[in-house]
């Protein structure tokens, strides 16, 4: 079974610290999680943040009733690995998967792109493989979880390839160079 936290890590070392770039639609990002995710979340029914306070909006850290910028700055590694495991990880099952470098590639491109389009990447770059269409992460998972390791390489560099032609297709100079050599980090040789 895929572990949470190598996954985490991983992607953390991609998305880095603060940063607020004029091109970045998302807005002010921390470790990978923008403000305007964050501010689209909704309310905290959960407690997510561990305050006590179980009527804020979920991205309000420092209690003071919004979502904004200040609180995507003082965002810490813990909240983001919440955010990152509730939204992200759990929604891809990635849980059922038991390769571990796959594993890492879907859960970095489920929070790069969002979860709708890692499935079509997954599903797709299956389908390229062997010509079976899954629709359901479980049945992709499930044959996954039964290949050799070499046709798993294969899968997972499917993926990247994959992923790379996803970015091409995105219109933004901004962040294309590091997108590609984000997704070219993932393929194994």
């Amino acid at each position: 079974m895929a572990k949470f936290e190598n996954s985490l890590n991983r992607t953390l070392h991609e998305e880095g610290g603060y940063v607020k770039h004029s091109k970045d639609p998302g807005g002010a990002t921390n470790m990978g999680v923008s403000l305007r995710f964050l501010k689209e979340l909704g309310p905290d029914k959960g407690d997510l943040d561990g305050d006590g306070v179980r009527t804020e909006h979920i991205g309000d850290l420092n209690n003071d009733g919004v979502a904004d910028e200040k609180d995507i700055r003082i965002m810490s590694k813990s909240f983001a690995a919440k955010i990152y495991r509730k939204y992200f990880w759990i929604p891809l099952a990635l849980d059922n998967l038991n390769n571990q470098d796959l594993a890492d590639q879907i859960f970095d491109i489920g929070v790069n792109t969002g979860s709708g389009r890692t499935r079509k990447i997954l599903f797709d770059s299956i389908k390229s493989f062997i010509g079976i269409e899954f629709t359901t992460l479980n049945g992709a998972y499930n044959y996954l979880n039964r290949l050799e390791y070499r046709d798993m390489v294969v899968i997972n560099n499917i993926v990247a390839a994959k992923r790379k032609q996803f970015y091409e297709s995105i219109n933004n100079k901004a962040f294309i160079k590091g997108w590609l050599l984000r997704a070219m980090k993932y393929w194994i040789k």
